[in-house]
C-alpha cells in the first residue's frame, strides 16, 4: 500500500492488524496500549504522541518506509511533519513544498 493521506494510515494499521489475525484488544495488549487508542487510530483521529504510535507500528512489525517506492521517499520525509501534527491533534494542513 502506498502512502498518500493520513486515511492511509489508519488502512495500513487497521489491514497490518488484521493480517496477523490480532483483535483490537491484542493490538493494544501488544503495544501497550488501550483498544480505544488502537480503534482512534484505524479511524484517523489523532490525539496520540509519536512515541505511542510508534510502539502501536513496532508492536504490528508495520515500516512506514517500506511502503514508499523510491520516488516517495522524500514525500516520506514531509509526511512525517504531517503525521506528527495528526498525532498531536493539530490538523492543520502543512505547507505544500511543491514549488
Amino acid at each position: 500500500m502506498q502512502l498518500h493521506s493520513l486515511a492511509d494510515i489508519a488502512r495500513l494499521v487497521r489491514n497490518q492488524r488484521a493480517k496477523l489475525n490480532l483483535s483490537q484488544a491484542d493490538a493494544a495488549d501488544l503495544a501497550g496500549v488501550s483498544r480505544q487508542l488502537i480503534g482512534r487510530i484505524e479511524r484517523g483521529i489523532g490525539g496520540t504522541s509519536i512515541e505511542t504510535f510508534m510502539k502501536i507500528s513496532s508492536a504490528l512489525d508495520i515500516a512506514l518506509e517500506g511502503h514508499a517506492n523510491d520516488g516517495q521517499q522524500e514525500m516520506l520525509s514531509g509526511f512525517s511533519d504531517a503525521l506528527d501534527r495528526w498525532l498531536l491533534n493539530d490538523l492543520t494542513p502543512p505547507e505544500s513544498t511543491n514549488e
